[in-house]
């Protein structure tokens, strides 16, 4: 296979993680065929079947060694969901429109939040809004 292809197919494959939600698995086989795109491009890598060994070794490789540690490095501080489940009854200021059982914008503190309207009825911008919980950093808000 062509060296550009590979290279394309792991900067496509990098990009896409960054726009999905998941745990850091794309990345390391956009790394994989970034790695074999480098080293076909100078001939170093021959027939298709070493490409695809190098790919495989590359991306599971990468993935065992890195992928615990960068989600482990992501989790929220201990503590800190405590600190956010203090914000369960507060009071919000709805930033832009939230419809029903939509998402929106909010202000606290004057801090800008993200906001799921968990209730059955819109809420515009401007309205007052309830706290019900906290789902990483979005709020959970029902109409005050």
């Amino acid at each position: 296979m062509e060296w550009w292809i590979w290279i394309v197919a792991g900067l496509g494959m990098m990009g896409l993680e960054v726009v999905t939600p998941g745990g850091f698995i794309l990345l390391f086989f956009g790394l994989g065929a970034a790695a074999v795109g480098l080293l076909a491009a100078p001939g170093l890598l021959g027939p298709l079947w070493a490409q695809l060994l190098v790919f495989s070794a590359v991306s599971a490789g990468s993935l065992g060694m890195f992928r615990r540690r960068m989600l482990e490095s992501m989790k929220t501080p201990i503590g800190m969901d405590e600190k956010l489940a203090d914000l369960a009854g507060a009071v919000v200021t709805l930033t832009e429109d939230a419809p029903s059982h939509g998402r929106g914008r909010a202000e606290y503190r004057g801090a800008p939040w993200a906001v799921h309207n968990v209730s059955d009825s819109p809420l515009g911008k401007g309205a007052r809004a309830r706290v019900l919980g906290v789902d990483g950093l979005t709020l959970r808000v029902t109409k005050e």
